[in-house]
Formats: structure tokens, C-alpha cells, sequence
């Protein structure tokens, strides 16, 4: 299965709570009212978060433990997982 969620869908939060999953802070850069934060998920992925610069959590120091959740279910698009490509010779 393969969730694809907009980056302003996401928030960082400072502490763990259902349906919030660990990540580690690469960067976090102001554009205009917003904040583009770059995190690392526990699997390698690497996810953008847009935020409201009123609700961000604390920025901690890059490589600190964050905490991403979703803001909005409805707004999730799933996919089959793709097939697995056979290994080349």
C-alpha cells in the first residue's frame, strides 16, 4: 500500500500520540507565512511538511526526533502497492 498525503496535510508535533510516527529533522526554511520542514521517516523516505508558522512544534535541532501526523484522513489518497521488478541478469 503506498499513502500519498500533500505536504500542508502533514503537522510536526513535539511529542508521540496515536497515529503520530517518529521523524528526524533535516531542515526546516521560512517562505512567507509558512514553514518547509524536510524529515527522514524511520524507512529512509524522505517527506516535505508545509506548515502555518503559528502551529509549528518546537524546531529542536536538526537531526532531533519530531513527531508527523496527518491533518485531515479525507484528504489521504491509497494505492496498491507497484509490483516488485524481477531482478535483472
Amino acid at each position: 500500500m503506498v499513502v500519498s498525503a500533500r505536504p500542508e496535510n502533514l503537522r510536526l508535533y513535539p511529542a508521540p500520540a496515536p497515529g503520530r510516527w517518529p521523524v528526524e529533522l533535516r531542515i526546516r526554511m521560512p517562505v512567507g507565512a509558512q514553514t518547509v520542514s524536510e524529515v527522514g521517516t524511520a524507512a529512509g523516505e524522505s517527506l516535505k511538511v508545509t506548515e502555518p508558522r503559528e502551529s509549528l512544534a518546537p524546531p529542536g535541532e536538526a537531526g532531533g526526533t519530531l513527531y508527523c501526523g496527518i491533518v485531515t484522513a479525507s484528504a489521504v489518497s491509497l494505492f496498491p502497492a507497484p509490483a516488485s521488478e524481477p531482478a535483472r541478469p
